[in-house]
């Protein structure tokens, strides 16, 4: 599983994005992204930049704990894995 930071986090924004081995890695990310907001755990926004299909991960409450952002993760991963079965 690779992810690619498009650059360092602004603030509290992370802008990244899945590069599948084979395939198209837009359709890979959108579909990512769908399987992220079905599984309702977490929010999740994406943007297009410069044509690439990128996904945005926000944490805006400074009472927001480590614990949280790594279960963020998690989640991405856990959906990364099932989008490359399906992909």
């Amino acid at each position: 599983m690779f992810l690619t930071l498009t650059r360092l986090p602004d603030l509290s924004i992370v802008i990244f994005r899945s590069l599948p081995k084979r395939g198209n890695a837009n359709a890979f990310n959108e579909k990512l992204i769908v399987k992220i907001m079905n599984h309702g755990r977490i929010f999740m926004s994406s943007t297009l930049i410069y044509g690439k299909f990128m996904l945005r991960l926000a944490v805006l409450s400074f009472r927001t704990h480590l614990e949280k952002v790594d279960e963020a993760i998690t989640i991405v991963e856990e959906m990364i894995d099932q989008v490359k079965k399906e992909f």
